[in-house]
């Protein structure tokens, strides 16, 4: 009698244990090939002093910025670079941003080095002095930002 209960309780946990880890392999699949987890992430475009990101464009092969300053008067930046899975895109330009204004910059990668519709997490570091507040030494900021190919 008592071999009859165990063997019903075994009989009963392995069929259900079976059923059960099929309806959570039917889920994990569902989950990873229709839901893509990188598109739950936002885009995000900030600095955490002296710039302020207004906007934010990636295509192909280039990574647009629109900048304003955030040091209270007028920016001249010198340098960007732009760092995306280990390889660097640098720009040496001459861009003075008025207080209150925005400008462009840019880096510029080799075609096809971001897929359209992809969501990509790249680097950005950005030198610059702001002589119109009495800051004549250049500055770096860098920050990461993560953002939607189009």
């Amino acid at each position: 009698m008592q071999n009859k209960k165990a063997q019903a309780a075994i009989e009963f946990l392995t069929t259900y244990g079976w059923a059960f880890m099929v309806f959570v392999g039917v889920i994990g699949y569902i989950s990873y090939s229709f839901i893509n987890p990188t598109t739950l992430i936002p885009d995000s475009c900030s600095f955490t002093e002296g710039l302020i990101c207004r906007d934010m464009q990636i295509t192909t092969n280039e990574i647009k910025l629109s900048l304003e300053s955030g040091e209270g008067g007028d920016i001249a930046v010198s340098k960007i670079i732009c760092d995306y899975e280990g390889v660097e895109a640098e720009n040496d330009v001459a861009v003075d941003i008025l207080s209150g204004s925005a400008a462009e910059l840019s880096c510029d990668f080799a075609d096809g080095t971001f897929r359209s519709g992809e969501k990509v997490k790249f680097g950005v570091q950005i030198i610059y002095t702001a002589p119109s507040i009495g800051q004549q030494l250049p500055k770096l900021v860098g920050t990461q930002m993560t953002g939607t190919v189009v």
